[in-house]
């Protein structure tokens, strides 16, 4: 059974891979509406397709009309893919146009959509905005004018595909943590309230749960959203226990009870209050070569970025006819967070994405967007423990962060680094990872490209006795891994085979890989 599904599995992990989430978001909303379409034609739901693309056409014009004012008066550079996503989702939570309810349709489509639209340029910290737009926008109508939307989603006909979608974006994104603590929130409401107030929990009560209540797109699309939820895993699974409590219709604070939206907003809330968000404008200064195809972006941020060495930002690189990949994308940060400007190391690969030729196109004194800070790829607090980096080509750039922050505190660690490359010259940071012994690194470099003979030290590939040789003590230690996604994923198969604690294993991953 195991080698019949590993071909799938690489099909699913190779199709993930090569889109964006943002993409995949869009095709996961676009889809559940065709799917609606045909299930209304056939009398499975009660909106003939012509009603539902009618209202996914109205709200659609409102979101683009809005978005395009507001990013013209505040002279913002455009982000139509955010503006699409929540344009789709608020036409899959309200309910398309009756001929009763067709006066109420205009106020919740038309208000709604625009209040959306505009907090994100209205309601904002820092950059960023503070709360999920869809969830806002149908908030405003409910709490202000009684206007609430149906959440029209959530019916059996459309339960399986928001399933399979939902648990796609989960994997792309890698938010099961966040999704464990939804449900873990939710399961909690439940039992309280069987405990307390002695209520029957029945098969009944999680079908109406998972299938009748927007449980599984809520959770999937809009719980996940990147701009609006915390940082690290430990919050992300924090953030969806509150949220899983609020949404639950028996919890009630004061007399009031919840809807998905508001506990969503109240999770913003909590977000906002205990973590921080960024979002930075980076002017280019310089640009270094690195290795082959390989180079060093240099930029001076509008304000002082705090992180911790190993995580990531989005970029955003605006650009005409962009192509299905998009214009944001996921880079960690290569430089220390005691350097005044900020690095990203970055490879080139043809034929390049429109994002990065558009990249390479920039000039200094031009400037790009920052935001989206995260990541749990970063160093223990306790400095006397083992650690081992193993990096595959520009997956050295963490690394290259966390080495110079410890160089510029002067704080020596136990750290082996399997750093692995085609040949010597595509290898990047070579001074800085030599200078970096100072600190307490080894480093032992492997060429998996190599056909004559391998310099001195060098061994071929990364294997289990390449790493009980230079680090006998494995089992110890804390164990790094990045790189391309399937190196990553062997070699962390590889130390858990050699009996490396799970625990013990440390993946670098973040969303739109691609």
């Amino acid at each position: 059974m195991k080698i019949l599904l590993l071909p799938n599995m690489n099909y699913l992990n190779r199709f993930l891979n090569n889109i964006t989430m943002y993409k995949l978001v869009i095709y996961e909303l676009v889809g559940l509406l065709l799917v609606a379409a045909v299930a209304g034609t056939f009398g499975y739901l009660p909106y003939p397709p012509y009603k539902i693309g009618l209202s996914t056409i109205y709200i659609g014009s409102i979101a683009v009309l809005t978005h395009a004012l507001f990013a013209w008066a505040y002279d913002a550079s455009s982000n139509w893919e955010s503006t699409y996503i929540t344009a789709l989702i608020l036409a899959l939570i309200i309910s398309p146009p009756t001929s009763e309810s067709f006066v109420s349709y205009l106020v919740i489509a038309t208000l709604a959509t625009a209040t959306a639209i505009g907090s994100k340029y209205l309601l904002t910290w820092r950059g960023a905005h503070l709360f999920n737009p869809a969830a806002l926008g149908v908030a405003f109508t409910a709490e202000v004018l009684g206007l609430a939307a149906s959440w029209w989603v959530a019916t059996p006909v459309l339960a399986p595909f928001a399933l399979i979608g939902g648990l796609l974006i989960v994997r792309k994104m890698r938010r099961s943590d966040l999704i464990i603590g939804f449900v873990v929130g939710c399961a909690a409401a439940i039992i309280f309230s069987a405990l307390y107030y002695a209520d029957s929990v029945s098969a009944g009560t999680l079908y109406q749960l998972l299938v009748l209540s927007p449980f599984i797109f809520f959770s999937t699309v809009m719980l996940t959203e990147p701009v609006t939820a915390p940082a690290t895993r430990a919050l992300h699974v924090a953030y969806g226990m509150l949220v899983g409590i609020l949404f639950m219709p028996m919890t009630s604070l004061g007399g009031y009870h919840f809807t998905p939206e508001t506990a969503l907003l109240a999770g913003n809330v909590a977000v906002v209050l205990f973590a921080s968000r960024i979002k930075v404008q980076l002017t280019l200064q310089k640009v270094l070569p690195l290795g082959e195809h390989t180079f060093e972006y240099v930029f001076k941020p509008s304000r002082k970025l705090f992180f911790r060495p190993g995580q990531y930002v989005e970029l955003t690189v605006p650009h005409a006819h962009a192509d299905a990949r998009g214009i944001r994308r996921y880079f960690t940060i290569s430089s220390p967070p005691t350097a005044e400007d900020v690095r990203f190391g970055i490879k080139f690969y043809e034929p390049s994405s429109t994002f990065k030729k558009t990249l390479q196109a920039l000039t200094p004194g031009e400037s790009i967007v920052a935001g989206q800070l995260a990541g749990d790829f970063t160093l223990p607090n306790d400095t006397s423990k083992k650690l081992a980096f193993i990096a595959g080509g520009i997956g050295i750039t963490p690394f290259h962060s966390q080495l110079e922050y410890l160089r510029a505190k002067k704080e020596r660690r136990d750290i082996v680094l399997f750093y692995s490359n085609a040949a010597p010259e595509k290898a990047s940071y070579v001074a800085d990872l030599e200078a970096a012994q100072a600190v307490g690194l080894r480093i032992v470099n492997a060429y998996d490209g190599m056909t004559g003979p391998l310099p001195a030290g060098a061994v071929a590939r990364i294997t289990p006795e390449v790493i009980a040789e230079h680090a006998p003590d494995y089992k110890e230690r804390l164990f790094f891994i990045s790189g391309p996604d399937r190196m990553v994923r062997e070699l962390r198969a590889t130390l858990r085979q050699m009996g490396v604690p799970h625990g013990h294993i440390k993946t670098d991953y973040f969303p739109g890989f691609a």
